[in-house]
């Protein structure tokens, strides 16, 4: 894993649990934390830079990101062995989160990340409707 650190993913899960859904084979964490920052770019990844958020190490990182991801790779863990067995409290916490990246990305929340510089963007999204004035051309 490259932006968590497995000693915080174990503030969220016992290391007994997650060496038994993943049999002690990290690689499918990577996989997870590849999944949940897809996930969170898909939402905020065309108003946020995420790739600096994403590239910034140890204490220069936002702990809520930290926790975002944790609390979706957590997620697709469970996803994984028992979709159907998913313990609650993992749902309600996935299920904060999403609420929280549509708010973030319809910008009813203001997540501390850097913004990104969109000299194209108007700020608009209405469309104009209409024409000139139409000319008649015969000659009578």
């Amino acid at each position: 894993m490259e932006f968590i650190k497995r000693e915080e993913l174990l503030t969220y899960i016992k290391d007994n649990v997650l060496n038994s859904i993943t049999q002690f084979d990290d690689t499918y964490l990577d996989k997870l934390e590849k999944i949940a920052i897809s996930e969170i770019n898909s939402y905020i990844g065309t108003k946020y830079d995420m790739n600096f958020e994403f590239s910034r190490t140890g204490d220069d990182r936002n702990y809520y990101l930290i926790s975002i991801v944790i609390d979706i790779m957590i997620f697709h863990l469970y996803s994984r062995v028992a979709p159907d067995n998913i313990p609650e409290i993992k749902l309600q916490r996935y299920g904060k989160v999403v609420e929280w990246l549509e708010l973030a990305a319809k910008g009813k929340v203001s997540p501390n990340f850097k913004v990104l510089d969109n000299k194209y963007d108007t700020g608009s999204s209405q469309l104009l409707w209409g024409s000139n004035k139409k000319i008649n051309n015969s000659q009578l």
